[in-house]
């Protein structure tokens, strides 16, 4: 009977040994839980905070693109007002044509402008196309600073008026 004690007493160590690992087992996988779960929580916030920044950066370029569109139109509108300016301004005679007389004027004045450059041939044969007349002249100017002029760059030789 007392090598059965002895076998049970043993029996006993055993498994107060195992029991005592299994805790150091769990509270060791409780903690390793524990900061996985943290890691979890702040892989949400980043990622959260992450998705909320590109929407943020999403926006302000949205904003940028928006502010370049009416910066250009700006421009745009500018660069009319000087062209039709100086068309105004050589019309000497004031009866809305750009005769012989006016048209070398017109064209040094959008020279000189240093906005534009001007082919000189071009835009005399397109005076004449348009009668000679002013809102034909501001016609050509129009389809120079037109957006598609900005985005489909036509060749100098081949353009009448040109944004430098």
């Amino acid at each position: 009977m007392d090598q059965n004690s002895s076998d049970l007493d043993q029996e006993l160590c055993n498994r107060k040994m195992k029991n005592e690992k299994l805790k150091r087992t769990i509270r060791r996988l409780e903690k390793e839980t524990t900061g996985l779960e943290q890691t979890e929580k702040a892989l949400h916030m980043v990622t959260g905070h992450a998705h909320q920044n590109i929407q943020a950066l999403q926006n302000m370029v949205d904003e940028q693109k928006s502010l370049l569109r009416k910066l250009q139109e700006d421009r745009r509108g500018e660069l009319m007002f000087i062209l039709m300016s100086e068309i105004v301004k050589q019309d000497k005679d004031g009866n809305f044509k750009i005769d012989d007389s006016e048209v070398n004027g017109v064209i040094e004045g959008i020279r000189a402008s240093g906005l534009f450059g001007v082919n000189e041939k071009l835009f005399k044969a397109a005076v004449r196309k348009h009668d000679r007349q002013i809102k034909g002249v501001c016609e050509i100017c129009r389809s120079a600073i037109s957006p598609q002029s900005e985005d489909h760059k036509v060749d100098e030789k081949n353009q009448i008026i040109w944004i430098k």
